[in-house]
């Protein structure tokens, strides 16, 4: 039901002109009649609909302005006023075809882009819509490719464990024109749009589509709808969309109808690639929020539109933000198109307040030079551990700080020394002083003891105006046998064993099955005695919190249950339910989520009754919750 007098799309949601000038309650009402009648007119011609759907890709809303959501009216008041007009429609619908109501669908035109589509849908179920099926417009010339439409798909049936159809789609047969009418698409961007545009083309796009919607996530695809299969040239009436049919221009079946009676094997279209990066490298104190991106292209063209909705890009506009991880380490995780070459390389905002290659990696300032790394997307991947190179020199991307070791993992410590503890046990900045860390000697295995084994720490900068001048660190390399141990540790400077002060316990962490870093800290944990050496805020000190979580419902759980949590920030967002030994049972694999309220759906058909935990993590902060399962 389009609710208006004319067709509406994104662009137009024009009312009706029997309902112009109507107060908004009595604009309420009309919905629900109207949506009432039609639907209860067409039950008793026997001719009950399977679905109905509630407006036309309404993206932007629909009646407008009062219902319009996009742009300037993107508020509170806006999303209400919608919120009522679908209810109406949605209560007339169901009204009408008791005792079994029929399942609604709420359409909007972005198929292939996630965050747009969770940006919609978040605000529906926030405002408390209740639909059944969601409804996706999908054309690859305008959207972008199948992996786009994958991601989306998958992503959207793990977040609201919905029914999806793709309920619009075509692609063109041929970019000729067999009449006086203009055709709407008459050129495309093949590399874009992923199939030729010819008879084979087009089968093979629609046979790749029937095998991607029905492989969505928790089998929740419902099919497809090709938009418009007949919309052809006839005498006396031209056609825009005469390319885009399933029949030629004397009206023969073309190929591609074959396509939706045949299947094929699964195929996926993207895969997560995750690239983690160690900052320890930086001679620098690093504030919490400090920025660090991914910048790039895809098969050497700039602005690409990932999988996921973001885009990569040699320019500051790529946005591509890592979140930090643990301590030194941030990572960030993309979904890219299968196929295609993914080229990239990390960019330091702490680097760039330094002078350092303008913020660069490996020595290089422009798009494409000597430097950037290079992946073939094939399939899931985690990249090893890059360590960012301020330097001028141009190392290979497994370059590291330290030597690596055979059947040792490497601990890199660093602590700033001009805090007012240190002066007080004597620290003078222009005089050297040996500086080290101790620490518990793990029965005599370890590298750091007491009074015998430690770790000489060198200054980071030679310049004494850089913040490096009174950063000290150094590596310790611990027998992998280790791992797992908790090794109690503190700073000393000068010959003694003098140990930081005020601290109300030593300082602890647990030994790394591999190579890690220890951000660094505050000598004593105390305040720097000259804020202008220390660039910004220290690492070690907590980010504002970007995860709440306000708990799952329905809880106990019969068939699903929805974990409800807030994000301060868009983030990468993972959850897994455990059951009471520990034992993972279900994984919602990591998404890109943005900033606001969310949802995640586990569903818990088929598990045991009895007590589970879920852990939801988003970037580097982690929550758990516990539910029961009854039947």
């Amino acid at each position: 039901i389009h609710y208006s007098d004319s067709w509406a799309d994104p662009g137009k949601q024009t009312k009706p002109r029997a309902w112009a000038g109507l107060p908004f309650n009595v604009l309420v009402d009309s919905v629900y009649r109207y949506s009432h009648e039609v639907v209860a007119a067409l039950s008793k011609a026997g001719a009950q609909p399977d679905m109905v759907q509630i407006g036309n890709e309404i993206t932007n809303g629909m009646l407008w302005p009062e219902g319009r959501v996009n742009g300037e009216y993107d508020t509170p008041q806006q999303w209400r006023q919608f919120a009522a007009l679908l209810k109406a429609g949605i209560r007339g619908v169901r009204e009408a075809t008791q005792p079994n109501p029929v399942p609604v669908m709420l359409h909007i035109d972005r198929g292939a882009d996630y965050l747009a589509s969770a940006w919609f849908f978040d605000h529906i179920l926030a405002a408390g819509v209740d639909f059944e099926v969601i409804g996706l417009s999908y054309y690859p010339f305008w959207h972008g490719g199948m992996d786009r439409l994958q991601f989306n798909l998958d992503a959207l049936a793990r977040r609201y464990n919905r029914d999806i159809v793709v309920v619009e789609t075509a692609y063109p047969w041929t970019l000729w024109n067999f009449d006086a009418t203009p055709n709407l698409v008459d050129a495309l961007d093949e590399d874009f749009a992923g199939y030729a545009p010819s008879p084979a083309g087009q089968e093979r796009f629609l046979a790749e589509l029937k095998t991607v919607v029905a492989g969505t996530a928790g089998n929740r695809g419902r099919g497809i709808v090709y938009w418009e299969p007949e919309y052809i040239i006839s005498p006396g009436f031209g056609s825009v969309w005469e390319n885009m049919a399933l029949f030629d221009e004397s009206g023969e079946t073309l190929q591609g109808i074959d396509a939706l009676t045949t299947g094929g094997p699964p195929q996926r279209h993207y895969a997560l690639v995750t690239l983690p990066l160690n900052v320890a490298s930086i001679p620098d104190t690093l504030e919490a929020e400090a920025k660090f991106d991914i910048r790039g292209a895809v098969d050497g063209r700039n602005r690409w539109v990932l999988s996921d909705g973001r885009y990569l890009d040699w320019s500051a506009g790529s946005n591509l933000r890592l979140l930090q991880r643990d301590g030194d380490v941030f990572a960030i995780t993309l979904a890219a198109p299968m196929g295609k070459e993914l080229r990239f390389k990390f960019w330091s905002q702490a680097a760039e307040r330094l002078a350092l290659n303008f913020g660069w990696d490996v020595g290089e300032t422009d798009t494409d030079a000597p430097g950037n790394s290079f992946f073939d997307v094939d399939a899931d991947t985690t990249l090893p551990l890059h360590f960012f190179n301020a330097g001028p020199v141009q190392k290979p991307y497994v370059w590291r700080p330290w030597e690596q070791k055979t059947d040792t993992v490497a601990v890199w410590f660093r602590v700033y020394m001009h805090t007012e503890a240190a002066r007080q046990q004597g620290y003078v900045p222009d005089v050297p002083v040996p500086v080290s860390v101790r620490g518990d000697d793990l029965d005599g295995a370890g590298p750091l003891a007491p009074n015998s084994n430690r770790v000489v720490l060198r200054r980071e900068s030679g310049q004494a105006q850089q913040p490096g001048f009174h950063l000290f660190s150094g590596v310790a390399y611990y027998a992998v046998s280790l791992a797992g141990l908790e090794q109690a540790h503190w700073f000393c400077w000068g010959d003694s064993a003098s140990e930081e002060p005020f601290l109300p316990q030593n300082r602890r962490f647990r030994i790394p099955q591999q190579d890690t870093t220890l951000h660094w800290v505050f000598y004593g944990d105390s305040p720097p005695v000259d804020d202008s050496q220390v660039a910004v805020a220290p690492l070690r000190q907590a980010p504002p919190a970007t995860l709440v979580l306000e708990g799952n419902s329905p809880n106990p759980a019969v068939r699903s249950t929805t974990v409800r949590f807030k994000l301060a920030r868009a983030t990468a967002v993972r959850l897994t339910l455990y059951d009471v030994l520990g034992r993972e049972v279900q994984t919602i694999a990591p998404q890109w989520l943005p900033a606001g309220a969310n949802r995640l759906i586990l569903d818990t058909r088929g598990l045991p009754n009895g007590v589970y935990f879920y852990h939801l993590q988003a970037g580097a902060q982690q929550v758990v919750g516990k539910m029961l399962r009854v039947r």
